[in-house]
């Protein structure tokens, strides 16, 4: 896989995850991204595709503020198109307050590192389709009410998506989402809970995750975690992913 075929595949993933919630509406700055029923859920209100060739930044920035006023919202997230420079949207966000927050986008680089399950005392790994209510536990648990539990419960039932729960007597302590668009594939939600061993818990996940990608054989397989999030990439780096580049995105200030 070269780098630009691991950040078409993480791109993709990406816009089809939000698509699954979200209206979209071509503007011709970008594409906004709205859940109206959702208006708390900060990262579902989102300008994506951000193209500043036929409109200077700060035009782009205020018509884009109006747009989501106009639908009692606010948008959280820029994300620049691919082609699109950085720097003009990076001026703009810089002027604003707003903040980056990319991701680094990494892809299965050597199949020889992919660890198998290991047996963990206590641990099994289910499909959270089988453990709803656990998920649901585990969602409010983690959840800061602000519509993103309910969000993530109803992609349980999103066929393209298989949600793995590790579970301790009965309670959810970890999760881990196969993503597939066609023939990519993206592992993404991860998350151990305080308390658990995070490396050997996280190992645990990705293995059984990575059992769903053999098997289902997806052309590009990706992961994304952010950009200062160092554990967490060294983690899936010792399962095999590698580093390609970055996923450019700017957050409204809290």
């Amino acid at each position: 896989m070269s780098a630009q075929e691991i950040i078409t595949a993480a791109r993709r993933c990406e816009q089809v995850w939000w698509e699954h919630i979200c209206k979209t509406e071509p503007l011709e700055y970008g594409v906004a991204f709205t859940a109206a029923e959702l208006p708390q859920f900060a990262e579902a209100q989102q300008l994506r595709d951000v193209w500043l060739h036929d409109v200077d930044g700060a035009t782009a920035f205020e018509r884009a503020e109006q747009y989501f006023g106009k639908r009692d919202l606010a948008c959280h997230l820029w994300s620049p198109a691919s082609g699109q420079e950085i720097e003009p949207v990076a001026r703009v966000m810089d002027e604003k307050g707003w903040q980056r927050a990319s991701l680094v986008a990494l892809g299965m680089a050597d199949t020889s590192a992919v660890p198998d399950p290991e047996d963990i005392d206590g641990i099994r790994v289910l499909p959270a389709r089988a453990m709803r209510r656990a998920y649901r536990q585990l969602l409010d648990d983690v959840g800061n009410n602000d519509g993103s539990a309910d969000a993530a419960f109803e992609r349980l039932d999103d066929a393209n998506c298989d949600v793995l729960l590790a579970v301790r007597d009965k309670v959810a302590v970890g999760r881990i989402t196969y993503h597939e668009v066609g023939d990519f594939a993206r592992l993404r939600d991860f998350f151990v809970a305080p308390g658990e061993d995070f490396d050997a818990l996280g190992k645990h996940l990705i293995a059984h995750a990575l059992l769903i990608a053999r098997r289902l054989l997806p052309r590009v397989l990706v992961t994304c975690v952010a950009e200062e999030d160092a554990r967490q990439r060294a983690l899936f780096e010792s399962c095999g992913f590698a580093a390609a580049g970055e996923l450019v995105r700017f957050r409204r200030p809290a």
